[in-house]
């Protein structure tokens, strides 16, 4: 009884080459995608920035150019990065920038960006002012067009290149803009 009990369990018998094999093949496998992970996942701008403040997280420039790239679609997301920007901002010396000239701190870039987004409106409303006057004036509405998408809101633009187009449908630029 104690013999059939204590009968020897083999266990199964794997060829070491084959599994060194596989083993070699699969991190190299594995080293080669994390090395190339750019190669094989596209990421736009943004999520490239991100990265590079992730890696390299007191980096003036890196959150000044997300913060450019945030302009067009969050206008508070772009303030937040330039105010970071701002604070890990270091005065290039002279002798070590590698632009011709004085760079600007982020402060100052965002300050100008602000003043010409307020000339930008404030022109949109004395062009509106004038299009209420002259209601049959196609310059105004193209204009209008053109500030309105500068202030990055599309429906008032496209809504004018429409207005634009249908009043005068032989005028090809309206066609063009609109992509008809």
């Amino acid at each position: 009884m104690e013999d059939e009990d204590m009968k020897l369990v083999k266990f199964p018998h794997f060829n070491r080459r084959i599994s060194a094999v596989i083993l070699w093949s699969l991190l190299l496998t594995i080293t080669g995608v994390n090395l190339h992970y750019s190669f094989f996942v596209k990421m736009d701008n943004s999520e490239r920035l991100k990265n590079k403040i992730l890696a390299q997280p007191f980096t003036s420039r890196f959150h000044e150019e997300l913060g450019q790239n945030y302009l067009t679609v969050n206008e508070k997301a772009a303030e937040k990065e330039y105010q970071l920007a701002q604070l890990f901002y270091k005065v290039p010396s002279l002798s070590d920038s590698k632009t011709l000239g004085q760079q600007s701190a982020p402060a100052q870039t965002w300050n100008n960006l602000v003043s010409k987004r307020e000339k930008i409106k404030k022109e949109a409303e004395n062009w509106e002012k004038l299009e209420g006057v002259f209601g049959d004036y196609t310059y105004a509405k193209m204009k209008l067009a053109v500030l309105y998408y500068l202030l990055n809101d599309r429906e008032k633009s496209t809504a004018y290149l429409k207005t634009v187009t249908k009043e005068n449908p032989s005028a090809n630029i309206g066609n063009n803009l609109l992509g008809e």
